[in-house]
């Protein structure tokens, strides 16, 4: 009877118990700091993961070595930088994602990007009948199946063995190249633009965003 007890306890625990997890990242340009970035998740209702196998032409976004969770996990990710960027003028950038995952899937996002305190860009996104419908800036668009490794995840798992990433900002799937060893490299195939990421032991350690203007690292204080 103990030993009934003490195993239904400890599966109890199992399930319920959330932990979270917080990075904080330096962000730099021309060698000076310019902000800082927060990344947290937190955790929770799941016990296992398992592999997501398939053919090509049904695997869910993420790749051959996407994992999913079983045992209904929740998994929550908040993203928040705060930066100046300099032009001609110094403009102070905010921006926030948020993103929500059952056992494993993306079901719900929201991006929003402020410019010196007011609104510049917003996305949100929602699983809804097996589709993900985004609305970014007034217009929508559906992304058919799973969603297994979105941006946010970018910070807290290695993308090895990951073919494509969802945007949550621009609802689109960008191509994820292994350049070395803990280096991959994630191409914007709407701009051209590529971003590069480093990792140690699954945790993002450096990532330089480079675009047509700014080029920014961020690396990691703890």
């Amino acid at each position: 009877m103990k030993r009934i007890l003490f195993i239904t306890l400890t599966a109890f625990l199992l399930v319920n118990i959330a932990y979270s997890q917080t990075y904080r990242y330096n962000i730099i340009s021309n060698g000076q700091s310019v902000g800082e970035l927060t990344a947290t998740q937190t955790i929770g209702g799941g016990s296992a993961t398992q592999s997501t196998e398939g053919d090509a032409a049904t695997k869910p976004t993420g790749g051959d070595d996407a994992t999913q969770a079983t045992s209904g996990e929740q998994r929550t990710i908040n993203i928040v930088s705060h930066f100046n960027a300099h032009f001609f003028i110094t403009v102070h950038v905010k921006y926030e994602m948020n993103c929500k995952y059952t056992d494993g899937n993306l079901v719900e996002s929201s991006v929003e990007t402020f410019k010196n305190e007011e609104l510049h860009s917003s996305s949100k996104g929602k699983k809804t009948n097996g589709a993900y419908k985004t609305i970014e800036d007034g217009d929508e668009s559906t992304h058919e199946g799973d969603i297994l490794y979105s941006g946010g995840m970018l910070y807290f798992k290695e993308p090895k063995g990951i073919t494509h990433v969802f945007s949550e900002i621009h609802a689109i799937e960008k191509p994820v190249k292994e350049v070395n060893t803990n280096h991959f490299m994630i191409t914007d195939p709407e701009t051209g633009h590529t971003n590069q990421y480093f990792y140690r032991d699954g945790v993002l350690q450096k990532m330089i965003v480079g675009n047509a203007l700014l080029t920014f690292t961020m690396v990691l204080i703890r």
